[in-house]
């Protein structure tokens, strides 16, 4: 609990600071002039999300209830249809599993967003870098590049893509899933 109380304060400082700093500029259009501005607010909006989606995992949380056994079927020492089910423990036993999978969606989510808040954050870290001649040697060197790193990751994304597609169709009589097989294409 103190460390999402911490994370809060954190961001509302974070938020306060990029505020103070937009109220900086003379002009709120001087503001967008700048790429760096849009990554910095991108990841503020990113983290706010991310707050958000915590925030309702643990409202979520706060009623979720497993119990120890569920009562699905109605008799378990019985001679004959040793499948007959007790609907209303079988009911609230479906609604268990989509209350789980709520949770579980919520979580990929948070993860899926914090992932791209880091990789701007990574950003954010190159453009902190820039202030010494040294250091800055990584952003300039990235900065020059930037036009053939972006061709490299379309042309790898491409290959990339069409290996996924030849390992679905490769892999579709196995039964594996979507993300396996791109897991399995990948490495």
């Amino acid at each position: 609990m103190r460390s999402e109380r911490a994370s809060e304060a954190t961001t509302a400082y974070r938020i306060a600071l990029h505020l103070q700093r937009r109220f900086a500029y003379r002009r709120f259009a001087n503001y967008f002039k700048s790429v760096w501005n849009y990554i910095d607010l991108a990841n503020l909006v990113l983290f706010i999300v991310s707050a958000s989606y915590w925030a309702e995992f643990v409202r979520h949380l706060s009623i979720y209830s497993p119990q120890k056994r569920w009562g699905v079927l109605e008799n378990l020492n019985g001679e004959a249809n040793f499948m007959k089910l007790n609907n209303e423990d079988a009911r609230e036993y479906i609604t268990f599993l989509e209350d789980t999978q709520e949770l579980v969606d919520l979580r990929s989510k948070q993860s899926i967003i914090n992932g791209v808040a880091l990789l701007l954050l990574v950003l954010r870290l190159l453009k902190n870098l820039d202030f010494q001649p040294r250091l800055g040697l990584v952003t300039r060197t990235l900065s020059h590049a930037a036009t053939n790193l972006g061709h490299f990751i379309m042309v790898f994304g491409l290959v990339f893509f069409s290996y996924s597609i030849m390992g679905h169709l490769g892999e579709w009589e196995r039964g594996a899933k979507r993300q396996q097989r791109q897991r399995t294409i990948y490495i």
